[in-house]
This record gives C-alpha cells, structure tokens and sequence, in this order.
C-alpha cells in the first residue's frame, strides 16, 4: 500500500513564508551592517570636508584659471570612474549569468521616474560641461577632445533612446485597458555584459591618458585644480550614495512592513503570496503570462455566460408585444450594455497578452525564455481563434438586440 503524505496546512505554508521574509530581512540588516559605512559616518565625512576645505573655496573661485582646469579635470575623472562603475557592473553581470527576469514591484514603480530624472538632469548637465571643456579646453588637445566628446555623445544615447523607446511602448499600450507590467525595456545577451566591460575599462584607460596628458600642461600638475576636483567628486559620490540608501531603506520597510502584516493580520498563503510578488518580487514573464491566462478564461466564462443570457433575454423580448416599445427598447440596451462590456473586457485582455508578446519575443532573446514563451503564445493563439468563433456567436446576438433598439 502507498504511504499517503500529509499535505502541507495553511499554518505550515505561512510559517515558511513567515521565516523567509524574516531571513530576507535579517540578511539585508547584516549586509549593511557588515559593509561599516553608515549614514552618520558618511555624514560626518561631509561635515569634516566642508569644514577642511569650505574656507578656501570663496577664494578658488576668483581664480578663473584654477577654475577652469578644475572643471576639465572633474569632466576627465567623471569620465574615468563612469568606465569603471560600467565595466565593474557590466563583468558583475556576466560572471552572475543569466539572472530571473520579473517585472518591477509596486515598491519600485514610484521610484523610477524619480531616478530618470535626476539620472537624466545629472547627464543633461555632464554632457554640457563635456561639450564646453572641449570647445574651450581641450581645443588644442585632439586625444582628450576626442575622447570627451565620444563620452557626451555616448551619454546622450543612453538617455535619449531608453526614454524614446518608453514613449513608443508607451503610445502602443494607452489604449489597452488592462495594465501592463512594467518590464525591463532591453535585455542582452550575456557576451554582450562581457564585450561591455571590456570596452568599458579600455575607456576608462584612455580618460586616464587623456588626464595625465592635461595635468603636464599645468603649473605644477595642477595639484590644487586636482584636489578642487577631486573634492568635488567626493563629495558629489557621498551624497548620491546617501540618497541611494535612503531609498534602499524605502524598500526595506515594505519587507518588514509584509514580515508584521503576516503576524497580525494572520494572511493566507495565497494573500502572502500576490502581496510579495505584486509590491517585493515582482512576477517573471512566465508566471505573469499564466495568471493572464487564466484571467483570460475567466473572462472568457464571464461572456459566455453574459451570451447566455443576453440570449434568454431576447427571447423575452420576442415574446413582448410591439406596442410596448420603449420596454423592449429598455431591457435590449440593459443587455447590450452588458454583452459590450464583457466582449470588450475579452478583447482588452487579448490585447494586453498580444502586446506584451510582441514585445518579449522582439526583446529577449535567450534560449529558455524564448522555448516558454513560445509555448504560452501558441496556446494563445489556439484560445484566440477559439474565442473568434464563438465571439461571432456574441455579435449575432448583438445585432437582433441593436434591432430592437432601432424600431
């Protein structure tokens, strides 16, 4: 005889939810705690910095010169460390692998227009500075002139065309009524993080020649240009880390803030479940084409039934004399209302699922994602031509309604 295991209880299944929400956020706590740089600490740097070099600044800036090389070396570092973060990210990226790919949280949707803003002001205001260093500065420097204005030009790219593909996406999508998730709007091949580092730490080499090139041309190497600059990067770094993890701790709290609900509101599974994928996690594009799968045959239910019963009512108003117009007139618009309305919540759902997938298989390209999607879709187009028969079933039932609303 087979042993029959016991099923897990919804008190088992929120109690491992329970103790991976808690062990999510005690590793979060010990990351930032074993990392050793606080907010005070960064803080009293800055305090320290200001209260070191403040008194000297009001006096550097009188001298348009030391000003002006301060600017071209702060364009050259800023040249040289934004290499290195991307080459740094780019080679992360490519010894992690293939990574999950899920749409962005709810606790994430409200900070990206932020970080497009500030990220596009802040390269808005480099590439200026780029551009007048190269003009004014380096005009008789061709290596360093070419190697800053190759950098505005790359930095223009990636704002410009990341916003312009958004907004097409975007017009595509207004008119679809069901919402869309908000997935990554590029995703590469892994050799390409691996080809991208490489380029990127080949430029950070060339801004540093291109640095040390520009200090030979000053007094002294322009050491007090240097340190002006130098501060400035600092300081400006300080700060935006600060920001950084202050959103960070945004974020957090939304974990310990699902870690107390499940205590206190005794959640279910299922509750558990929506909640961390929806404002924490995010769902991947399978799961989310799954569960908009089903909506779809719930819709779908949801209209046969309405068809149904749109049918029985005109069968009704069959059976009403003709004299009596304006009722037959009445309940034919009640029930083309709602036939409508539930033809239309099917199509808006077929809309969204045909979109998006357009969309992931002109996107993403790697192997796996591209063997489960293909299925779902082929699924989808088997629903859909499915739906279209019995959807001219809807629309006959539409038109003898319309006739009686038209005599």
């Amino acid at each position: 005889m087979s042993e029959i295991l016991p099923q897990p209880t919804d008190n088992d299944e929120r109690r491992l939810w329970f103790d991976y929400i808690k062990a999510v956020n005690e590793r979060r706590l010990q990351s930032t705690q074993r990392s050793g740089i606080t907010s005070y600490v960064l803080l009293a740097t800055l305090v320290g910095l200001f209260y070191r070099f403040g008194p000297a600044v009001p006096e550097f800036f009188t001298q348009s010169g030391k000003v002006r090389a301060a600017v071209a070396i702060f364009v050259l570092l800023t040249v040289i460390l934004l290499g290195f973060s991307i080459g740094m990210a780019a080679l992360e990226i490519f010894c992690a692998g293939e990574g999950e790919f899920r749409a962005t949280p709810k606790s994430a949707e409200t900070l990206i227009p932020f970080f497009v803003g500030v990220g596009s002001f802040c390269g808005a205001v480099v590439i200026l500075l780029e551009v007048w260093v190269a003009i004014s500065t380096f005009s008789q420097m061709k290596f360093a002139k070419v190697v800053v204005i190759t950098n505005a030009v790359w930095l223009a790219v990636n704002i410009i065309y990341p916003i312009a593909r958004y907004r097409q996406l975007a017009r595509k999508a207004k008119n679809i009524k069901n919402p869309l998730p908000r997935f990554g709007l590029f995703r590469q091949p892994r050799w390409s993080s691996l080809l991208g580092s490489c380029l990127a730490f080949t430029w950070t080499v060339l801004g540093m020649i291109a640095l040390i090139q520009y200090l030979r041309t000053l007094p002294n190497y322009g050491i007090p240009p240097f340190k002006a600059a130098g501060m400035g990067v600092v300081v400006i770094s300080i700060i935006s880390f600060m920001v950084l993890r202050s959103l960070g701790d945004a974020i957090q709290s939304q974990y310990f803030g699902l870690e107390r609900d499940i205590v206190l509101n005794r959640m279910a599974p299922s509750e558990i479940s929506d909640r961390y994928l929806r404002d924490l996690s995010g769902p991947d594009m399978a799961q989310w084409l799954d569960d908009s799968l089903v909506t779809l045959d719930r819709k779908e239910e949801h209209l046969q039934l309405e068809t149904k019963s749109a049918q029985e009512k005109l069968k009704e108003i069959s059976q009403i004399r003709v004299e009596y117009g304006t009722e037959r007139k009445q309940r034919a618009e009640t029930a083309i209302l709602r036939l409508r309305k539930a033809l239309d919540d099917c199509l808006s759902q077929y809309d969204a699922l045909t979109f998006q997938a357009d969309f992931f298989l002109n996107t993403y390209k790697t192997q796996e994602e591209n063997v489960a999607l293909r299925e779902r879709f082929t699924i989808l187009k088997e629903k859909f031509l499915a739906y279209k028969e019995r959807a001219s079933e809807t629309l006959n039932v539409l038109d003898e309604l319309a006739k009686i609303t038209q005599t």
